[in-house]
């Protein structure tokens, strides 16, 4: 016992009848309140070690925050920038684990994109506006404080298998538009996410959310220069794509056929001087 709290309970059997007496009894209760001592003890010094760690991630917040905003800036693989944003967050919260969503506008829903701790199923599953935590973030676009997910009364079913109590939620917006969602929890019942760590996040969330929306917007536009690339290989009309000199870049498989050189014997070459002569010049 510690003050009036019961730590743990002591138990000492024996198969005889009557083998305890009251020395024996005395010399249970002595080793009891060592006990009891040691574990209070273990778990005073746990606390302050949990708190110089928390003191130490937040007096090396907004260095390690401006780190992590460069190298986000950086990346523009959405796959990878997204699992990157969450691992980032997770690091500078200390969280046990976490979970990113993106917003699909026309389908209203989020999916997960990016996930730690919440098994290997997780990325892909789809979310409604107002379902769990996420959903009821996405639906107000206010962060959320959670004292204990599991007894919240919002949660989501989805989540019956994953060990979360303290739990803090964010969207990521931009100009007012909502780009997806981010999530984090503690699976320790003992931590709890605070005001500071809200604030850490809120400086966060808007620079994630705009490294998110450029490397969508780089996405887009690596599909469409794709698209554009087997429109021209595939068509049947010669094109050629020239630099500002008027010299040969690319050519189709058509512009080939047409005037029988292969691409590698005209790159660098001037398209007028390929496809003329004097008599059409001058003319």
């Amino acid at each position: 016992v510690e003050g009036h709290k019961k730590l743990i309970d002591l138990v000492v059997e024996s198969d005889r009848p009557n083998a305890f007496g009251t020395e024996d009894f005395e010399t249970l209760s002595v080793a009891a309140n060592h006990a009891s001592l040691a574990i209070g003890r273990a778990r005073l010094l746990e606390s302050q070690r949990a708190l110089v760690a928390a003191e130490r991630r937040r007096a090396d917040a907004p260095q390690a925050l401006l780190e992590t905003l460069a190298d986000l800036s950086a990346e523009l693989e959405l796959t990878r920038l997204l699992q990157a944003v969450l691992d980032r967050a997770m690091g500078l919260l200390g969280a046990s684990g976490g979970e990113l969503a993106t917003y699909d506008d026309a389908r209203r829903q989020l999916a997960i994109a990016a996930s730690r701790g919440a098994g290997p199923l997780a990325i892909g599953t789809k979310l409604a506006l107002g379902e769990g935590a996420m959903g009821h973030v996405a639906r107000t676009r206010e962060p959320l404080l959670i004292p204990d997910y599991r007894t919240w009364g919002g949660r989501s079913e989805r989540y019956t298998e994953v060990v979360a109590h303290a739990a803090v939620v964010l969207p990521l917006v931009i100009g007012g538009r909502l780009v997806g969602v981010i999530e984090f929890w503690h699976s320790d019942p003992a931590r709890r996410f605070s005001d500071a760590d809200l604030r850490l996040l809120g400086l966060f969330a808007p620079q994630a959310a705009i490294a998110i929306e450029n490397a969508r917007l780089f996405e887009a536009a690596r599909r469409e220069r794709q698209y554009f690339a087997e429109l021209v290989r595939n068509s049947p009309v010669a094109i050629v794509t020239l630099d500002v000199d008027q010299n040969i870049v690319a050519c189709n498989p058509a512009f080939e056929s047409l005037y029988g050189w292969t691409e590698g014997e005209i790159l660098g070459r001037n398209l007028d001087e390929l496809v003329t002569d004097d008599a059409t010049r001058s003319a």
